[in-house]
């Protein structure tokens, strides 16, 4: 699938609070799937000769609660704001030591198409996450909000940074509504547009 998404920045983590609590996100909020404060851990791997970063590609493996998945994530473009790129998902059983403990299907071709099947993963950055997801209707377009407060590391470095975000992801409809939706947040809240992924903060990270 392809991921249509605008990262926008909060100021702080009472920013998000604002947002998730205003007018405007109620009033466009369908009530369907709304959670809050969900805890989750996500490692970005590559292996030492940096292979994946080198075709501007990324493996995460995320636990969130019991539930564990991987996502494989294609080189994409930033466009006015706008994130897009492919992606794959699947169910896994826990982190990951090599691509070849990835079951069989096509994310896992994908993966060992670039790398080695037993190929040491080396985990380059963690995300420890606590997100809230509102699931909105916008402009006859369904689109899902994320609030994030986030921890972001590097492996074998003691600095991290800490990051509040929204994220708004096309579900159903026209992108452009994407676009406009996060004009108008930015307009209303404290918030920036970013053109910087979860994973290229982490591999910043000096």
């Amino acid at each position: 699938m392809y991921e249509q998404e605008v990262k926008l920045t909060a100021a702080n983590e009472a920013t998000l609070a604002q947002v998730l609590q205003s007018d405007t996100i109620r009033r466009l909020d369908t009530g369907i799937g709304a959670r809050d404060s969900v805890p989750s851990t996500g490692v970005y791997y590559d292996t030492a000769a940096r292979q994946l970063e080198n075709h501007r590609c990324s493996l995460r493996a995320r636990r969130e609660e019991q539930n564990w998945r991987a996502t494989f994530k294609f080189a994409g473009r930033i466009e006015n704001g706008l994130f897009s790129r492919r992606e794959m998902e699947t169910e896994i059983g826990g982190w990951l030591d090599h691509a070849g403990q990835l079951p069989a299907g096509e994310l896992r071709d994908q993966v060992i198409g670039i790398i080695p099947a037993e190929a040491p993963l080396i985990a380059r950055v963690t995300v420890v996450m606590q997100r809230s997801i509102r699931n909105l209707h916008f402009a006859d377009s369904e689109i899902e909000l994320s609030a994030d407060r986030a921890t972001i590391s590097k492996a074998k470095l003691q600095r991290r940074v800490d990051l509040y975000e929204i994220e708004l992801e096309l579900k159903r409809g026209d992108v452009a509504a994407v676009v406009q939706l996060g004009g108008l947040l930015t307009r209303q809240f404290a918030l920036t547009p970013s053109t910087l992924s979860k994973h290229r903060i982490g591999r910043q990270l000096a």
